[in-house]
């Protein structure tokens, strides 16, 4: 299995906390990355906030695993980094050979099309929970305004 994951949040980081806090959130989130690796598995930093695990005959069921751990992890982590001030999580893609690819090159391509499209959909969730809570402030501001209405 190949994974390809992007940390959502980071430029956030980096805007409002500084590149050292930045880099501290990716040296965490390298180790994390590790951690959750088999002790034959593989990850590096592609560059920016990806990252990538290689990890040789891992079946989907403990790949799931994995990706949820990774999620967990990288809540922690941006706790610990900013506390509540930014909310920073994973955007993870998978592939498996040979049904996905059958060389390096498929397989990342592969991982990286279906982190982009976990990014996409996190991103119109985060923006379809921000609309709802406008409409909720609005109603409120209204009520505050007219409260016999």
């Amino acid at each position: 299995a190949v994974f390809v994951s992007d940390l959502n949040g980071f430029k956030q980081v980096n805007d409002r906390f500084g590149h050292i806090q930045g880099n501290r959130l990716l040296k965490i989130f390298a180790a994390a990355l590790k951690e959750a690796c088999r002790e034959y598995d593989y990850s590096a930093r592609m560059g920016g906030d990806e990252f990538v695990i290689v990890a040789p005959g891992l079946h989907e069921d403990a790949a799931a695993e994995m990706v949820h751990r990774l999620e967990i992890i990288i809540g922690q982590v941006g706790q610990v980094v900013c506390g509540d001030a930014i909310a920073v999580s994973v955007s993870i893609g998978h592939a498996f050979y040979p049904a996905d690819g059958s060389n390096t090159e498929q397989l990342l391509a592969e991982a990286d099309r279906r982190m982009y499209n976990v990014k996409n959909s996190h991103y119109v969730k985060m923006a379809e929970r921000h609309t709802t809570l406008r409409i909720y402030k609005l109603r409120f501001l209204i009520h505050q305004a007219h409260p016999n209405r």
